[in-house]
């Protein structure tokens, strides 16, 4: 064999030699792109998560209408997060626990959604409440007013208080009132009672709604730690 040829042969396999190098460098460069990008997806639905944690606790506090459509956003963000890495995820944790936090998570929307109508027909309440009151303040007289009006400053304590006492206390009030069968007085109770009902349901929606938030934000820490460590691996 030619000098020459042994020359272009030598070169030839370092060339290729550097090509097929350069195609495992690349393909593993990609393979980590690939799960940084996995990463930080998975870190955006921890981080997603947080901030509908954040609005749902502001729209528990105030009610308002920000709070109840920044909640919507991040909430459809998450849940299009997951859905993009559905494959991986499945892969991190198993098809059980995918579906699981799937469902979990359209439990807490749907409890969620639950407490934004009972504060609606509480807030309906509140003003039949209002109506009713006024018309049986301009109807009653002496005595009969006076004892409708302890009922009336009962009635907003327990709507402060919110609890199982304050609503007794307005019972054993109005039952003993002595204008309990008057019909818009027995009215202005049934609504009373509307109202501590309403207040009742809220509370257990909100334990368990916090219940199912807890079990997603672990979900989505869990997931988290998994991408990182098989970075690292």
């Amino acid at each position: 064999m030619k000098i020459r040829d042994k020359l272009l042969l030598g070169f030839g396999f370092y060339i290729f030699l550097a090509v097929v190098l350069g195609f495992f460098a690349y393909k593993e460069m990609q393979a980590i792109t690939t799960r940084l990008s996995l990463v930080e997806t998975a870190d955006d639905i921890t981080n997603n998560f947080l901030e509908v944690r954040r609005h749902e606790k502001n729209f528990l506090l105030f009610r308002d209408k920000d709070s109840l459509q920044e909640f919507k956003e991040y909430l459809s963000i998450l849940k299009q997060n997951i859905d993009d890495i559905r494959v991986e995820i499945i892969r991190e944790i198993g098809i059980d626990n995918y579906d699981m936090m799937k469902k979990t998570i359209t439990e807490y929307e749907g409890i969620f959604n639950k407490l934004v109508d009972n504060y609606k027909v509480q807030e309906q309440i509140v003003n039949r409440l209002k109506n009713i009151g006024r018309k049986i303040e301009q109807r009653l007289k002496d005595k009969e007013l006076e004892i409708f009006m302890n009922l009336k400053s009962l009635e907003k304590n327990l709507m402060v208080s919110k609890d199982e006492a304050t609503y007794k206390t307005f019972v054993n009030a109005f039952e003993s009132s002595g204008i309990s069968t008057d019909y818009e007085v027995k009215r202005y109770r049934i609504l009373v009672d509307s109202f501590f009902g309403l207040y009742k349901n809220e509370g257990d929606s909100v334990d368990d709604m916090r219940l199912k938030a807890r079990d997603i934000q672990s979900f989505a820490e869990n997931l988290s730690k998994k991408e990182r460590a098989d970075i690292k691996a």
